[in-house]
This record gives C-alpha cells, structure tokens and sequence, in this order.
C-alpha cells in the first residue's frame, strides 16, 4: 500500500482522485481549506493552508509519503483578491514543490 498526499482532497478534482487511489487500496491523506467529511478507514482529512509551512512541516514529519498529487488551487474568477490567489496558487505550489522534492 503506497501513502500519497493530495492538496485539494476536498475539491472537485481532488475527490474524485482520492476516491480512486481508495478504491485501489492505497492511503491518502489530504490538506485542503475547506472541510472535508469524506471517511474512510485509509483517508485522513486535514483542514489547512498549503501555505503554512509550520502544518507542511508537521505533516511531513508524520506521513512517508510514497507521492504527491498537487491538486489545490484558488479559482481567479471566484477570487477578488489577487495578492491571495497569487499567494495560495504560486507560493503554496512552491511550498509543496520543495516538500516533493525531498521525498525522492
């Protein structure tokens, strides 16, 4: 069984991945900013900011992760403030662009 993180576990994109890597037998955990209530018995949810490098740093302590599934991001029609889409979408991909890279 392989452990993936996945950013975005909650969205659109994001369950419907976890779902699948569920189904094969795989454990995942998620970080989102919105609450995620799917259960399973190989899914943890974390309610949180890619850009809190503090609650990157705890997950990466707790968690081996096998991957990376990248699927968080902020939607710059929904979104009226560009300083924190710029910040969520850019500086939070380069935070779990640095993380991936340790993994391998």
């Amino acid at each position: 069984m392989s452990t993936y993180l996945i950013t975005g576990g909650a969205g659109f994109f994001g369950s419907i991945l976890k779902e699948k890597l569920l189904l094969d037998g795989h454990f995942c955990v998620s970080i989102d900013l919105e609450p995620d209530n799917y259960v399973h018995n190989n899914f943890i949810a974390i309610q949180g900011d890619i850009r809190d490098t503090k609650l990157l740093n705890d997950i990466f302590e707790k968690y081996n992760f096998d991957a990376i599934f990248h699927c968080a991001a902020l939607l710059a029609h929904v979104k009226k403030d560009m300083k924190n889409l710029w910040t969520s979408n850019v500086d939070g991909t380069l935070n779990i662009a640095k993380y991936a890279k340790n993994i391998i």
